[in-house]
């Protein structure tokens, strides 16, 4: 059954406030999260085949090229009282694009070599002028010739954050921002957070998965034209960013070097409470949903839900801290805030066909207005289904959040055990989110260390 009142999708799109769908619903309460454990983190397998309506609709957002854990998720948690037909003509509005070319993502990442064309193709223009190189113009036409007339301007232009001014931002407790035309600043005010995963900003895509990309590149900085992206899409001035405000740890560096660099990273994160609670804003950039042209606040809760932004544990530290959370879709915004409240206003009970959106939304942004520490079982639920690129951010995303502060020789173990002296009263919670994201047993360490 379709959604009563919806005719067309897009900015027209009308919104759905009274009806219910007609057909018994199939699930109980209980069931609106999964109750076993299950780590997202790892290669787990998450069933999605409790109906053939829900085969049905797991099938379509595969189409829509949203991954199968993704969808298998969604399907049994967000969408369980939706047709294929409710949820198709909002994802008609996407535009379906491979991962490296994502909106907010780099279209020029030198993971691959240029090849020999363009590369003589820019030395021509650098040493003879675009004389030389014009009996060339047609041969680079299928690479893309203003693409490598734009590189050619601004190829030697990176943005790279000084790190003495990361080590001021450090011991100032403040943000270190930066502006469009690419200044630094330390600030305690007057600027917005970027939340975004970083796969689809700063990530390529090959064949084989996700990487990083060039060494040589990323020991620059960030170019100058993905760089701007930021503020365009995020629309403020002054920008913290968490790929520039914390220095990455490269390959190449000694391993003096390594550990200075990750003393600096952690110092950022012991600074990421007051960061986000001290932000006018956080930007959420998804790249699903900057593919959306819309007025509906359903019809981006829809494909929020099924985005990665949702799966991240860092981005749950954001939703959680930030005062204002900004939803960005391809030519406007929406408050995270007011699309939960129309939610939660027009589900007031779970058989509603909203509630799967409502509950979810308002688990990852929590209560509001957001507070400075958060209890365990709480961020225990909410993190369920997370996922993260590193196993000790399992532990360590969580600590801002908790109003505590991670060490530098810490590992997961040392994150565990450092929860269990200092939250004492939440060791069930505890014990939980360790057996669920795999981490080492609280109560196990005396029988491990002998």
């Amino acid at each position: 059954m379709a959604l009563e009142g919806v005719t067309t999708p897009g900015p027209g799109r009308l919104f759905v406030r009274y009806g219910t769908f007609s057909r018994q619903n199939s699930f109980s309460a209980r069931e609106l999260f999964l109750e076993a454990p299950t780590r997202l983190v790892g290669s787990v397998t998450i069933n999605a085949e409790k109906s053939p309506g829900h085969v049905s609709l797991f099938t379509v957002l595969e189409r829509y090229e949203i991954g199968s854990q993704r969808a298998a998720l969604a399907a049994r948690t967000v969408f369980w009282l939706w047709e294929t037909t409710d949820v198709e003509p909002i994802l008609r509005q996407l535009t379906l694009r491979k991962r490296n070319h994502n909106p907010c993502g780099p279209e020029f990442n030198q993971h691959r070599s240029l090849g020999i064309g363009p590369k003589v193709f820019i030395f021509l223009c650098l040493g003879g002028g675009l004389t030389i190189a014009f009996p060339l113009l047609q041969t680079w036409s299928d690479y893309g010739l203003g693409k490598l007339l734009r590189l050619l301007a601004d190829m030697s232009q990176y943005v790279k954050t000084p790190l003495d001014l990361v080590r001021q931002s450090i011991q100032q407790r403040a943000a270190l921002c930066v502006n469009r035309d690419g200044k630094f600043q330390v600030m305690t005010s007057g600027f917005s957070v970027m939340s975004h995963v970083w796969g689809e900003t700063m990530g390529w895509n090959s064949p084989e998965g996700f990487g990083k990309v060039d060494l040589s590149l990323r020991k620059k900085g960030i170019h100058r034209t993905h760089f701007l992206k930021f503020f365009d899409r995020c629309n403020a001035t002054w920008l913290w960013v968490d790929v520039l405000a914390m220095p990455e740890v490269l390959e190449d560096m000694s391993p003096h070097q390594q550990c200075e660099t990750e003393a600096l990273r952690v110092g950022v994160i012991n600074n990421l409470n007051s960061i986000y609670q001290n932000a006018d804003k956080v930007v959420v950039l998804d790249s699903l949903v900057l593919q959306l042209k819309t007025g509906s606040l359903v019809d981006v809760a829809v494909v929020l839900c099924l985005g990665r932004w949702m799966t991240r544990m860092w981005t749950l530290t954001e939703a959680r801290l930030g005062q204002r959370v900004l939803i960005k879709t391809e030519d406007g915004e929406a408050n995270l805030d007011e699309i939960i409240s129309f939610l939660e206003e027009e589900s007031l009970d779970t058989s509603h066909r909203y509630a799967g959106l409502a509950r979810t939304l308002s688990t990852k942004r929590g209560a509001t207005p957001p507070r400075a520490r958060h209890d365990l079982a709480d961020l225990t639920a909410a993190c369920r289904f997370a996922q993260t690129g590193e196993a000790i951010d399992n532990i360590r995303a969580l600590y801002p959040l908790l109003g505590l502060k991670w060490e530098v020789d810490w590992d997961e173990r040392g994150g565990v055990l450092n929860l269990k002296e200092t939250l004492p009263a939440e060791s069930e919670a505890l014990v939980t989110l360790c057996r669920e994201r795999g981490l080492p047993d609280p109560f196990g360490f005396q029988q491990t260390s002998r």
